[in-house]
């Protein structure tokens, strides 16, 4: 016999077992003291830039499915039965289809669900993003910093979670996205 307590053994909802980071400044090896194209005015012109990777990969973040309504006739989010896995495996799941809602069903009147929390996985995210940069050198006295910044350069959807109500139509699609498309920004810095 199973436990009335089992179904709140859970993972946090912060449990992010899988998480791959990472930046860099790369000086490119073009111009003036270069290995590559270090004379003349094509070197003037492709000497001194620099390239900021920023990448990231993650698993998606652990969330809850529940039903719509209070069959326990209690207070809170009520949860419903599991009778499946009801993760997809991860080469099925869609935004149109995240995970399979045919997996819960509504608990009988008057009781709690069996489904512990946070036992359905969200999307993931992989995201690169790229600065490029130079100093531009005006005299003794001056210089100009140009930085040109490409956010989501890939231009991917980065998803929210799934609708999690088992019991109504949307249950399982992603209507959301959780950041911005691609976003490019220039910005020019005089220094005196």
């Amino acid at each position: 016999m199973t436990s009335v307590l089992a179904p709140e053994k859970r993972l946090s909802f912060q449990h992010l077992p899988h998480r791959f980071f990472t930046a860099a400044v790369l000086d490119l090896p073009f111009g003036a003291g270069r290995k590559f194209v270090s004379e003349g005015v094509i070197g003037q012109l492709a000497g001194g830039w620099q390239i900021s990777p920023i990448f990231e990969a993650q698993r998606g973040l652990p969330y809850t499915p529940t039903v719509n309504g209070n069959p326990a006739n209690t207070t809170g989010a009520q949860r419903p039965n599991r009778i499946g896995e009801g993760n997809l495996p991860r080469g099925v799941r869609s935004p149109d289809r995240w995970f399979d809602p045919a997996a819960f069903a509504l608990p009988a009147p008057f009781t709690f669900g069996n489904a512990a929390a946070n036992i359905l996985e969200g999307p993931g995210l992989v995201n690169l993003d790229v600065s490029i940069a130079r100093t531009f050198r005006i005299g003794d006295r001056f210089s100009l910093h140009f930085r040109s910044e490409f956010f989501n350069i890939f231009n991917d959807a980065h998803f929210l979670f799934p609708n999690a109500v088992v019991n109504t139509a949307p249950a399982g699609t992603i209507s959301e996205t959780a950041s911005s498309a691609r976003q490019i920004q220039f910005g020019l810095k005089l220094v005196f």
